[in-house]
């Protein structure tokens, strides 16, 4: 079982995405390592692991959810890929070869969106359980 973290961010790009995606929250990641980092991916940086206690202090509020499933690919595999810019002009993602924070959970796990081959966030977060 893989552990989500679902945040609400302020700034324009998090106001952007919460309005592309219809959903509260504005980034997701991945718990790595006994909830001490986090792999997601940013504008910033594309993929990588960063602290969790970052993504934290730069955000609202955070929601812990449970994903039953098993990774189809190494999440450490992904770790420098760029960020898919394109699909914040309306554009299909660009996955595998560029992520945003949902299409690396739905690469990682080998999630296709319901919608199309992208994810939004509240599709991944209808996915999961809370955690316990």
């Amino acid at each position: 079982m893989a552990h989500l973290i679902f945040f609400v961010q302020s700034c324009v790009l998090a106001d952007k995405i919460r309005l592309l995606d219809g959903g509260p929250y504005s980034h997701v990641g991945l718990v790595r390592f006994a909830g001490r980092s986090l792999l997601d991916s940013t504008p910033y940086g594309g993929v990588g692991a960063v602290p969790l206690f970052h993504r934290l202090r730069e955000s609202e509020s955070a929601t812990v959810r449970a994903l039953d499933m098993e990774p189809v690919v190494s999440p450490d595999s992904l770790i420098g890929i760029q960020y898919d810019h394109a699909w914040m002009q309306g554009n299909i993602a660009l996955r595998p070869n560029r992520l945003h924070c949902a299409t690396l959970i739905g690469h990682v796990f080998g999630i296709i969106g319901p919608r199309h081959p992208d994810l939004s966030l509240s599709e991944i977060y209808a996915l999961t359980q809370p955690a316990l």
